[in-house]
C-alpha cells in the first residue's frame, strides 16, 4: 500500500488540445520514466466496501500526487463486480471496477484526473479504455460506501480519460471508483492501467493558474475579471475562455433582465462548457439558444444540435433541460432558486458527437 501525503503541487506544463485539458506530453514521459508496469501498481480493491473500510489494504490519496501518481489495474479486477453503482445516471457501465480510498478535509478543493496507461502488448489494439470514474461517500459510523450518494461523477469522454474538481465540505473519507463502459469480451479494452493524478490548487495566491484554476489574480474579489473561485469572468457579447468544463473550472457571468449574450464552441464530445451564474432567493434564470445571427431565440424542435443543461450542484447529473421545454416556442433552459446559490448553465455535445458546433447563449435573470 503507497500512502500519499499532502504536498504543495509544483505545477506542470500544460496544453490545451481539442476542448480537453491533458497534462503536457513531456511530463508525462519523466514521470512514467521510472515506472515498471511488472511491479509499479498500487493496490486497488474489488468493491467500494472494501475500499471504505478503514482497515482497507487499497492504496489511499491523502493529498496532492505531485510527480508521485496513483497507477492502478483493472484489467484483472472482476467485471461490473458492482452493477448497480450509478447506474441511473452513468449509463450501462458492465466493464471491471477498481477501488481506492481518499481522505480529505474540510473545505479542500482537489481536482482528479484519470488517464490510461498505454502498456506495450497488453493494450495492443484494444482501442480507448472508456473509462467511468465516480467518488462515493464513506459513512464514517459504519465505514462502508454510500453507493445511493452518486454527486460525483465523471462520463464525458469515450477515449481514455476522465477529469473533475471536488469540493469537500466536511472531514472524511471517500472512495474513487474506476469502472468501464466497455463490454468484456469486445474489440476494446474493458479494463486498463490508469493513472491517478490528485491536484490540489490555491485560488488567490497568484502567479500562473494551477491545475484546476482558470485564473488567479492573487486575490478572491468578485468583478475583477477572475472571481472569488479563480473562474474566468465574462460579460455580454464575449467568447467563452477555455478551460470551461466543469464547474470549477467554469466561465462566471453576470445575467441581467435585458441579457447577456455569449458565444462559444463545442469541438468535440469531452468539451462541455459550462457557465456559474449565482441566483438570489426566488430569482429565475432562463438561457435561450439563440439563432445563427444572434438576434432572436431559436425554436423550439428546430433540430438544436447540442444538449443544454441548468444543474444546482456541481456534479453533471440530472438538472433542467432544453428539451423538457416544449410548449414555450424557444429552445431555453430555465430554473428558479427557492433559497438563492449557484447554479451552472452546461452546453453539452451529444454521444458520439465529433464535429465542431457554434452557438450563442442568452443569460436572463428576473426579477
Amino acid at each position: 500500500m503507497r500512502s500519499h501525503s499532502i504536498l504543495r503541487h509544483t505545477a506542470l506544463a500544460l496544453l490545451f488540445s481539442s476542448g480537453c485539458f491533458i497534462v503536457d506530453d513531456t511530463s508525462l514521459k519523466e514521470v512514467e520514466a521510472e515506472f515498471e508496469p511488472e511491479t509499479g501498481y498500487d493496490l486497488a480493491v474489488e468493491t467500494c466496501d472494501q475500499a471504505a473500510s478503514s482497515t482497507s489494504v487499497a492504496t489511499r490519496i491523502t493529498g496532492a500526487t505531485g510527480t508521485n501518481p496513483v497507477r492502478i489495474l483493472t484489467r484483472t479486477m472482476n467485471a461490473d463486480s458492482s452493477p448497480t453503482l450509478c447506474s441511473a445516471v452513468t449509463g450501462p457501465a458492465p466493464g471491471p471496477d477498481g477501488f481506492v480510498r481518499v481522505e480529505a478535509s474540510a473545505g479542500q478543493f482537489w481536482h482528479f484526473h484519470v488517464s490510461k496507461i498505454v502498456e506495450e502488448g497488453a493494450d495492443a489494439g484494444t482501442g480507448p479504455a472508456n473509462p467511468v470514474v465516480v467518488m462515493y461517500p464513506v459513512n464514517a459510523a459504519t465505514q462502508t460506501c454510500n453507493v445511493a450518494d452518486c454527486r460525483f461523477v465523471s462520463d464525458l469522454c469515450d477515449d481514455d480519460q476522465e477529469h473533475f474538481g471536488i469540493e469537500f465540505a466536511a472531514n472524511g473519507a471517500w472512495v474513487l471508483g474506476i469502472d468501464s463502459a466497455n463490454v468484456p469480451g469486445s474489440s476494446t479494452a474493458p479494463g486498463a492501467a490508469y493513472r491517478i493524478d490528485a491536484y490540489q490548487p490555491t485560488c488567490g495566491n497568484g502567479g500562473d493558474p494551477e491545475h484546476g484554476e482558470s485564473c488567479d489574480d492573487g486575490n478572491t474579489a468578485e468583478g475583477d475579471g477572475c472571481d472569488r473561485r479563480c473562474r474566468t469572468e465574462i460579460s455580454s457579447d464575449a467568447s467563452e475562455v477555455e478551460v470551461n468544463d466543469d464547474p470549477f473550472w467554469a466561465n462566471r457571468v453576470y445575467p441581467s433582465q435585458v441579457g447577456v449574450k455569449v458565444n462559444g464552441n463545442l469541438v468535440n464530445q469531452c468539451d462541455h462548457d459550462v457557465y456559474a451564474v449565482d441566483l438570489a432567493a426566488g430569482q429565475t434564470l432562463t438561457v435561450y439558444v439563440m439563432d445563427a445571427s444572434g438576434t432572436a431565440p431559436r425554436a423550439y424542435g428546430s433540430g438544436l444540435p447540442f444538449n443544454l443543461r441548468i444543474t444546482s450542484g456541481t456534479s453533471p447529473i440530472g438538472g433542467n433541460s432544453a428539451g423538457s421545454e416544449v410548449g414555450t416556442g424557444f429552445a431555453r433552459a430555465t430554473i428558479t432558486s427557492a433559497s438563492g446559490g449557484s447554479y451552472y448553465v452546461r452546453a453539452e455535445q451529444p454521444s458520439g458527437g465529433s464535429s465542431t458546433i457554434p452557438y450563442v447563449l442568452r443569460f436572463n435573470v428576473s426579477p
